[in-house]
């Protein structure tokens, strides 16, 4: 008979609590792991596994600690970033804090490595020997992130304060990279106006049409050139920063009609019809070769076939594609554009041209959508004010502005009492106008993501990339030397991030 041993105990590491900075304030939870602690008198990780609270009552009992206790006595918390022999009521501390903080601004504007703070305080030094707060600069990379973080929290803090005041829309949207996690980064918009959506810059090819070597397309391209402007101004349109959900349907309704004008006899359209009802497809509604509207460099083109190297057939062929062209063209926007959808329909109460000829109905049909939007006040009070609206002769400052601001003049508008009579409805507009037009905002947001978190800095944490979007994307400046309280906040930043 064999016996065997018995087997042996699973050895149970001791991990880091709670209660132990409690117990002792110095003692921190390690970055290494669960079964360390870090000393912030001794600047070391202690490993806690074998004992857990005894190890670290050995390690106070210590002869190294007691030695560093008794310098740290001597020390300040603030003396460790800021010049010796200044105080933290100094206005020097607070500007060398301000420029620590301008330089983490920098950095998060504009994309370079976070590591770029390892080497730009040693160039102000450099190029500036002469500054006492240049000397004084003191913000490597982890202390860089820890008050990129800061910021990100005073950025967060007035976004909320603006959703608690006011109506917001929340929209996302997945990443589009292949990584096996994606990323949905999470875009507010409140009534504050966001940053540009649309770029501020493109290149065009040049040149491109000396390897165009074809007669027929270069026929094709003035005709695409000139037709490609409606989609061009449609885009820019509704990508546009200012609100334009309200625009939206007649915008969509009027590029298909514009694109059916130019290839659609005029009886198609008889009889007031909508253009969903126009038989754009029949043959006998198609306008004659000559008559559809190809742009005037393309029929000056044909007109001059022979020298420009065109025979009868091409010239055929390309009035038949161009037909063609205009009939995918309606056939896919018909299909895929919101024309006859009911809330895009309702929310053209919201374009302060519409008002005198929209209904009632409408400011009814978003009360009982979003009743966050009636909240401080009620339906009637509501409805009185959108009709006394309709029928107003509102001032001259009023005319000519974009929604927002049109219901923002709206707002501030008083009678000789000083009374606002649409106080109510300018701000139940306002709060229609903050729902998006397009995702523009939102593919905004996925370039900054993928220019931030580059090949070279994969290894970024979350945390970070969302603290350098949100200072990125902020609405106001959160830097100001004013603020004592931001600079304090900024000062602690590191030493806190070490918990």
């Amino acid at each position: 008979m064999s016996s065997t041993p018995p087997p042996k105990k699973r050895k149970v590491l001791q991990t880091f609590r709670v209660e132990y900075t409690q117990e002792w304030p110095c003692m921190l939870k390690s970055r290494i792991g669960p079964n360390h602690a870090f000393c912030t008198v001794c600047s070391a990780d202690i490993s806690i596994g074998h004992s857990g609270r005894f190890d670290i009552t050995s390690h106070i009992a210590s002869a190294k600690h007691k030695k560093r206790g008794e310098c740290w006595k001597q020390m300040s918390i603030s003396s460790m970033f800021v010049a010796k022999g200044a105080s933290a009521e100094d206005g020097h501390t607070n500007k060398v804090t301000y420029a620590e903080a301008l330089m983490v601004d920098f950095i998060a504007q504009h994309n370079p490595s976070l590591s770029l703070a390892n080497s730009v305080p040693e160039l102000i030094k450099s190029m500036c020997p002469d500054s006492s707060i240049a000397k004084d600069l003191k913000c490597a990379r982890s202390k860089s992130t820890a008050m990129t973080k800061e910021l990100s929290k005073v950025v967060k803090e007035s976004l909320v304060d603006r959703m608690k005041k006011g109506p917001f829309t929340i929209s996302t949207d997945g990443s589009n990279d292949m990584e096996k996690s994606k990323l949905f980064p999470i875009v507010v918009r409140t009534e504050v106006a966001d940053k540009t959506l649309a770029p501020n810059a493109s290149k065009k090819a040049s040149k491109i049409l000396e390897t165009l070597r074809s007669r027929s397309t270069r026929l094709y391209i003035m005709f695409l050139s000139y037709t490609i402007k409606l989609f061009d101004s449609f885009l820019t349109v509704n990508q546009s920063d200012s609100p334009k959900a309200h625009k939206m349907q007649n915008s969509c309704r009027k590029l298909i009609r514009d694109i059916l004008v130019r290839f659609v006899v005029p009886a198609a359209f008889g009889g007031g019809k909508s253009i969903e009802d126009v038989n754009y497809k029949s043959k006998y509604n198609l306008k004659h070769d000559k008559d559809l509207i190809i742009g005037e460099m393309s029929r000056v083109f044909i007109e001059n076939k022979e020298s420009n190297g065109l025979n009868e057939e091409k010239v055929k062929d390309f009035y038949k594609h161009v037909k063609l062209y205009f009939t995918t063209c309606t056939d896919y926007m018909i299909k895929n554009l919101p024309i006859s959808d009911p809330f895009l329909k309702h929310l053209a109460v919201a374009d302060p041209d519409m008002i005198p000829h929209s209904s009632s109905d409408r400011v009814r049909y978003f009360a009982q959508k979003f009743p966050v939007l009636t909240s401080e006040t009620s339906l009637d009070t509501l409805l009185e004010e959108f009709s006394s609206l309709q029928c107003a002769h509102l001032p001259h400052t009023c005319e000519g502005k974009s929604a927002d601001q049109f219901f923002l003049e709206l707002w501030n508008l008083k009678t000789e009492d000083g009374g606002r009579p649409y106080k109510n409805i300018a701000l139940f507009m306002l709060g229609l106008l903050t729902i998006p037009h397009s995702s523009a905002h939102c593919e905004c947001v996925f370039s900054a993501v993928r220019k931030i978190k580059t090949d070279m800095r994969s290894s970024m944490g979350t945390a970070t990339l969302e603290a350098l979007l949100v200072l990125k994307h902020r609405q106001t400046d959160v830097i100001s030397l004013k603020e004592s309280a931001l600079i304090d906040r900024l000062k602690k930043a590191y030493t806190l991030s070490l918990a």
